[in-house]
């Protein structure tokens, strides 16, 4: 399996305190059958660290985690402002591993916004969205809908498909196979890392080609392999 979705990168943002913490998220995921991790750590366009700051700080990470024998890559969990999208050209805020794919948060955005104009206007200057746990934005049906057909790809957390908050959304984005990516957006070693319990729920729900599809083909066509 592959994990897009990790705040694993010590010391930048929320996520990981330090290297044990983020030691420990590693192993549990090896331990699961993931064999690939991205770092995402929140970035923002306002504050925080710039593209530069991250990849130098991952390059050190990177090294001192090639022992657990997970390959990782470097993206960035994108809080949506106006000006992100310049950034973005600019290389000021990263893109997952260096592609045209933007994980982007909605959730905690600071200003306004109409998430369909947003996907088209990525889309225009050939960028793909990955809404980030799109189950959080409590949108109705239709609403995710046209999310797909705007041309952008929804990612899920895989918490979710056992929460019950977010149980009438996640059946419905499941059942209709509206899901691209399943993730555990995991910030810490004290709280369950369960892609292992949700790739055998999806197995189950959907099938285990469907299953595959989310957790690992999706990823390694689009975010490894740059397909």
């Amino acid at each position: 399996m592959i994990d897009i979705h990790t705040h694993i990168l010590t010391g930048v943002d929320n996520g990981c305190k330090d290297y044990s913490d983020a030691g420990k998220v590693v192993l549990k995921a090896k331990s699961e059958n993931v064999t690939d991790m991205f770092l995402t750590p929140h970035q923002r366009s306002y504050a925080g660290y710039d593209a530069n700051g991250l990849k130098n700080i991952f390059k050190k990470f990177g090294e001192l985690f090639k022992k657990y024998g997970v390959d990782m890559y470097l993206g960035a969990e994108i809080e949506y402002s106006r000006d992100a999208l310049v950034k973005i050209f600019y290389k000021k805020l990263l893109t997952m591993n260096d592609t045209n794919y933007v994980l982007m948060d909605f959730l905690d955005s600071q200003e306004e916004y109409d998430i369909i104009d947003v996907i088209k206007e990525y889309k225009n200057h050939n960028y793909c969205l990955i809404i980030a746990h799109a189950e959080y934005l409590n949108l109705k049906e239709k609403d995710y809908l046209k999310i797909k057909n705007s041309g952008a790809l929804i990612q899920i957390d895989a918490e979710s498909i056992f929460n019950k908050k977010y149980k009438k959304i996640i059946d419905y984005l499941l059942s209709e196979r509206l899901v691209d990516f399943v993730a555990s957006n995991i910030h810490s070693s004290n709280v369950n890392y369960v892609m292992d319990k949700a790739f055998k729920e999806v197995s189950k729900r959907c099938n285990k080609d469907y299953a595959d599809l989310v957790f690992n083909r999706n990823a390694k066509n689009y975010l490894i392999l740059k397909k």
